[in-house]
């Protein structure tokens, strides 16, 4: 319900439903996105864990990432657009002006690639008038830096966090294009945050339990063969918010139910995929 100011407090919610419910609970795309709960990552991991320990089925995906990428409507969580006070509160919680970057606007394309603290400035106007102008012109897609890399590096840490992009084809955001190299690259290989076996278990089995996917996942006789074959000591990730497409070095071949769907430097244009229904 919330991944701001009352994070911890949806977190209890989402367990208390999934334990009355006695339903398995994922807490998706787990952060702490604004100032107010930086650095309490430790507190929302304390109360899955809790969870857990009482025999309850509870896990959380990270993706790996200090930014988000949605609606410029999403900052303002009581939908008081026009009133400069929520305004004000909303983008002070995320770090201030300069750490929304419009990346979608069509009635200003000159806006896009560049955050809301210059445009103001070069405009002439605050932050919070910038804000409800754009509002009021149908608004605009923003990437919010609003998360840190402390709190990413704890929820990496536990054993029960799958990795996800919460990305998709042409999004403005390099999450679509580089959250498995990051990984591999940034928080195996050069921070040293978990092993490669580890990296790999949260990126694959994990994830196919949790969606009960029991032919995938793992390399075994009788399993669906979707494999990678990637270089551990070059594999890195190249997309970044001015270029959010760049793909990624170290990804050598890719199958899919068998099939090889990239080769190199290219798709083959295999297309073995299926839809996978419940």
């Amino acid at each position: 319900r919330d991944e701001a100011d009352h994070t911890l407090d949806s977190i209890r919610e989402a367990i208390r439903i999934g334990k009355e419910g006695r339903l398995p609970a994922q807490i998706t795309h787990i952060k702490m996105g604004t100032v107010g709960v930086w650095g309490k990552a430790g507190e929302a991991v304390k109360l899955i864990d809790e969870a857990r320990r009482s025999g309850q089925d509870v896990t959380a995906d990270c993706y790996p990432y200090d930014a988000w990428h949605s609606t410029i409507t999403v900052l303002v969580p009581n939908k008081r657009y026009d009133d400069p006070a929520s305004v004000e509160r909303a983008l002070a919680d995320v770090g201030g002006a300069a750490n929304v970057l419009i990346t979608d606007f069509p009635p200003h394309p000159e806006y896009e690639g560049r955050n809301m603290e210059e445009i103001a400035r070069d405009r002439g106007i605050t932050p919070v008038e910038l804000y409800i102008e754009i509002v009021k012109q149908g608004g605009a897609s923003v990437i919010g830096k609003s998360m840190t890399e402390d709190d990413i590096h704890t929820f990496y840490e536990q054993p029960w966090v799958m990795v996800s992009s919460d990305g998709g084809i042409g999004m403005r955001h390099p999450r679509a294009t580089g959250t498995f190299p990051k990984v591999l690259g940034q928080f195996v290989r050069e921070k040293k945050w978990l092993t490669l076996p580890e990296a790999v278990r949260k990126m694959t089995s994990l994830t196919a339990w949790r969606l009960k996917l029991k032919d995938r996942g793992r390399i075994r006789k009788g399993m669906k063969a979707d494999l990678v074959l990637f270089d551990p000591e070059h594999v890195r990730d190249r997309s970044t918010f001015a270029e959010p497409g760049k793909l990624s070095v170290g990804i050598e071949k890719v199958w899919v139910n068998g099939a090889l769907v990239w080769d190199g430097d290219h798709a083959t244009g295999a297309r073995p995929g299926r839809v996978l229904p419940h």
